[in-house]
């Protein structure tokens, strides 16, 4: 069959058995086959897996596993989904959450808050009175003062402290990350992170992916994970719950990937450069010094990259 779509539908079928659920994705081989020598031994080898068509890969997820075929039929993969936001149920739920704002305020605020969810059209309940009040001359309402953003009723965006060690400088580290070239140009779609949004799952996505493909030889995948990451990351607002998702990106890169895997490092180095360029908003944060607590390769990499020459 001509074409190279073609060849892709006329290809041989393969089983992939994935997670622990054993879900079974079944998937024409040639795909798979032409982004990786490994995976293309694997299918149409000597191997039994070949033989039996079938093979189980009980550590990886199923999203993964979608975003890897996506990569193959596409050379792109879509950016790990927004979660969904930790929302509430009531006006009267949500003002409870501002203390210190008048009633008029948290009406205007949570109508911003809704927008920020998609919900533009849905009506702020209020409660009903039972009986008509009793009509009065209207009396005009003071001129009211801008509020603040949104963000500013929820979690403290952190602040860029200088501390013994001259931060500063450090800024810089992260954008000076050398990104790859990558073949072809991809749609990044890196999401900017909102106060009630977790993204550890945004970044445990880009990170399994990334090991699946260094696994397997996948390089230019592994391009693009970076450049996906290096977007989404230029983009994020540590705040005082957001915090959180950023150590445990760093735990992620780290537990997953070995010191010596084909292009580990270069996660590696980019998860370090990250964390060292916003040192001046974690290093008081408790959690940051629980990470350096558990020592480890990141502990290493990171004072390396605080006492390299010229810092």
């Amino acid at each position: 069959m001509e074409g190279t779509f073609g060849k892709f539908i006329s290809s041989p079928l393969f089983t992939f058995i994935i997670g622990p659920e054993k879900k079974e994705f079944t998937v024409h081989s040639k795909p798979l086959a032409d982004i990786s020598s490994t995976l293309n031994a694997l299918m149409n080898g000597e191997m039994m897996e070949a033989k039996v068509r079938r093979v189980e890969w009980p550590d990886v997820d199923e999203d993964t596993f979608v975003r890897l075929c996506e990569y193959a039929y596409l050379q792109d993969y879509s950016t790990p989904p927004r979660p969904l936001p930790r929302s509430v149920q009531s006006f009267e739920e949500w003002g409870e959450r501002q203390p210190g704002m008048s009633k008029k305020e948290r009406k205007k605020y949570y109508k911003k808050y809704l927008q920020g969810l998609g919900q533009t059209d849905e009506p702020v309940a209020e409660p009903v009175p039972e009986e008509a009040p009793v009509e009065a001359e209207p009396v005009p309402e003071p001129e009211e003062e801008p509020l603040e953003p949104i963000a500013d009723a929820g979690p403290r965006e952190l602040p860029y402290r200088e501390a013994s060690i001259w931060t500063g400088h450090l800024q810089d580290k992260f954008t000076q990350f050398a990104l790859p070239p990558i073949p072809v140009k991809t749609e990044s779609n890196p999401l900017s992170n909102l106060y009630y949004d977790d993204f550890k799952a945004v970044f445990e996505g880009h990170v399994r992916l990334y090991v699946l493909a260094d696994k397997y030889g996948i390089q230019p995948l592994c391009f693009i994970v970076l450049h996906k990451l290096y977007e989404t990351l230029k983009q994020f607002k540590i705040d005082s719950e957001s915090v959180t998702a950023v150590m445990e990106f760093v735990r992620c890169v780290y537990s997953d990937t070995l010191k010596h895997a084909k292009e580990g490092p270069a996660l590696r180095d980019l998860a370090t450069r990250y964390m060292v360029s916003v040192l001046g908003q974690i290093g008081d944060e408790l959690q940051f010094s629980q990470l350096l607590e558990e020592g480890g390769d990141f502990v290493a990499d990171f004072w390396r990259m605080l006492w390299k020459p010229g810092n």
